[in-house]
């Protein structure tokens, strides 16, 4: 948004320079030429939602969520797609236009696109559509996320071939009992496991990890079709621009 800024102020400047000369009739800078807001969503109900990971994709389906305008600092955002509305107040139309700024967190989780960030970009499309306002991309992702089930990573063992010497590979990976009631006697496991033995010890061979984490599969290439669908609707409606700022994929 700063960019945004200089670029409204070297057109005041280019402006004033050509009608210096004709004081009387040209117009007049405002105080503030650019300003904005960031979108933010939340619960109809009030708030960010509970938890850790506040709303969530079955919320925003189900019609519970709203993009509010919400003055903050910035870096206070926990999903990786931020949205603002923009005013630019232009020697053209001083009273000011707005036009809806898009734009990816490359610094969370590497930019990459969950069920959440989708949701953003959908919703704020959704609004410059609305609004008949142009809308504006800054791209600079890692595509759709590969998640990883960080606590069935921090808890599983490993059956190595030879103990002293792992680089003569393994058998498989297990998880202790206690770990396997933990994540797989549930009414939604986490896990797939096979009970074997070493020796007298018990273990439970992974077969298939599913993960508790939200995001680790498949549902984050169903959003990035959501979002495709939604930028095909935006182009036609509206005045579109995407601006790859680094590394874009997809």
């Amino acid at each position: 948004t700063k960019s945004k800024a200089k670029s409204v102020e070297i057109a005041w400047d280019n402006y004033e320079a050509m009608t210096k000369t004709k004081s009387e009739s040209a117009q007049r800078r405002p105080a503030e030429v650019f300003s904005s807001v960031e979108l933010v969503i939340k619960l109809k109900s009030g708030g960010l939602g509970a938890g850790a990971d506040g709303w969530t994709l079955k919320d925003f389906e189900a019609g519970d969520c709203e993009l509010t305008p919400t003055p903050r600092t910035s870096g206070q955002n926990d999903v990786g797609m931020v949205a603002w509305l923009c005013t630019l107040r232009t020697p053209e139309y001083p009273a000011g236009r707005d036009m809806i700024l898009i734009s990816n967190d490359i610094t969370h989780i590497q930019g990459s696109f969950g069920t959440r960030e989708d949701c953003v970009f959908q919703a704020a499309s959704q609004m410059a559509r609305a609004r008949k306002i142009p809308r504006l991309y800054l791209a600079a992702n890692s595509g759709a996320r590969i998640g990883l089930a960080k606590t069935i990573r921090d808890a599983f063992q490993v059956a190595w071939n030879n103990v002293e010497n792992p680089a003569e590979g393994f058998k498989y990976l297990y998880l202790t009992p206690a770990d396997y009631q933990k994540f797989g006697v549930r009414e939604v496991p986490a896990v797939k496991c096979k009970r074997v033995f070493e020796g007298e010890e018990e273990r439970w061979m992974l077969t298939d990890v599913i993960g508790e984490e939200p995001d680790l599969g498949v549902e984050n290439l169903r959003g990035s079709g959501m979002i495709a669908g939604e930028t095909c609707r935006a182009y036609k409606d509206i005045f579109t621009l995407t601006l790859v700022t680094g590394r874009s994929v997809g």
